[in-house]
């Protein structure tokens, strides 16, 4: 067993009983939508120069984020296809904000890994965590 499917297992194991008491009646797909809509309108807030609101559009996402995988695996969920289109929309809804608002290496930078989370795991590579470089981003540039 490799190193990263032992440290996805564990940080499954990890979230599955740290969250699990405190995810909500709602389904995965229910999670998956709230979490969507969430960085959706992080990202208007951002574009309107509400950074911190845009941030916290993004913090929410995540949380919903590991609340829905908590769920899936609860109902038995192996491949949540939504919850994967879902994540892929959400991450490119902040490609226009930030091709307005940021500079042009970040914001281009930003686009071409999007786009490469899109194709990833097709090659049986990780994806990439986009919203926590969004977030990290935002605490040191704008904190």
């Amino acid at each position: 067993m490799d190193l990263l499917h032992e440290v996805r297992t564990w940080r499954k194991q990890l979230t599955d009983r740290v969250l699990g008491p405190w995810v909500p009646a709602l389904s995965a797909d229910d999670l998956t939508r709230l979490g969507t809509w969430a960085c959706f309108l992080g990202a208007i807030a951002w574009l309107a120069g509400h950074r911190w609101m845009g941030v916290l559009g993004l913090a929410f996402s995540l949380l919903f984020d590991l609340l829905d995988g908590v769920q899936a695996r609860r109902e038995g969920q192996v491949k949540p296809h939504l919850d994967w289109a879902a994540d892929r929309w959400a991450e490119l809804t902040w490609v226009g904000p930030l091709l307005l608002s940021e500079p042009a290496l970040w914001s281009w930078g930003y686009l071409a890994l999007a786009a490469a989370n899109v194709f990833l795991p097709r090659w049986g590579v990780s994806m990439l965590p986009l919203r926590h470089l969004l977030i990290l981003y935002a605490v040191f540039v704008y904190g």
